[in-house]
């Protein structure tokens, strides 16, 4: 029975010593704070230069390299009868051609990140929307009627309609830039070999 013991421990001890550690990257800002560390079991949600977009478990990192597992569940008719079939592939992008990160310092299960919520996503669209909508409709309201425009404070309110409308414009380009490599984030290797 010792023999087995000390046999299994070995050959336990033979594999662990085999693995060898898997090097990661960590998301900075660009005062060193940190954001984010991606190793390999983490999930990534990023898009890169050519709009590619990734999502998926890291399986490996190696030599400059993510390796990630990514899924697609798509609708299939088998025999008449519809089903959900699931596609499983690695792909390898080398981390320097990631572009943008979608990160997020609350996470939720598995590490995806939290959903992007009102003010991120409909409150700059409805902004220049109903910004512009209304210098529109103002300016072709005045034209049709024949009224100048400057009766009755319309250029105080069509100042504003545009500085709102102008300010949904500007609140979307700041929520675009805001994960994007170079600008406020850098991206550091850490090689474990």
């Amino acid at each position: 029975m010792r023999y087995l013991i000390f046999t299994g421990i070995f050959f336990i001890g033979i594999a662990a010593s085999g693995q060898q550690p898997s090097d990661y990257l960590v998301l900075k800002k660009k005062n060193n704070r940190t954001l984010r560390t991606y190793f390999t079991g983490t999930f990534i949600s990023a898009i890169a230069y050519d709009g590619f977009e990734i999502n998926g478990i890291i399986s490996k990192i190696r030599n400059d390299t993510l390796f990630i597992q990514q899924q697609r569940v798509y609708y299939v008719n088998k025999l008449g009868l519809p089903a959900l079939d699931t596609l499983l592939y690695t792909i390898a992008v080398d981390y320097r051609d990631i572009h943008r990160f979608n990160y997020s310092s609350h996470t939720g299960i598995g590490g995806a990140p939290r959903r992007r919520g009102f003010t991120e996503v409909a409150l700059p669209t409805l902004m220049v929307m109903g910004g512009f909508g209304y210098l529109t409709l103002e300016s072709v309201n005045t034209l049709y009627r024949k009224e100048s425009f400057n009766d009755k404070g319309k250029l105080t309110g069509m100042a504003i309609a545009a500085a709102v409308g102008g300010s949904g414009i500007l609140m979307k380009r700041i929520g675009r830039n805001n994960n994007e490599v170079g600008r406020k984030l850098k991206v550091i290797y850490i090689n474990m070999h």
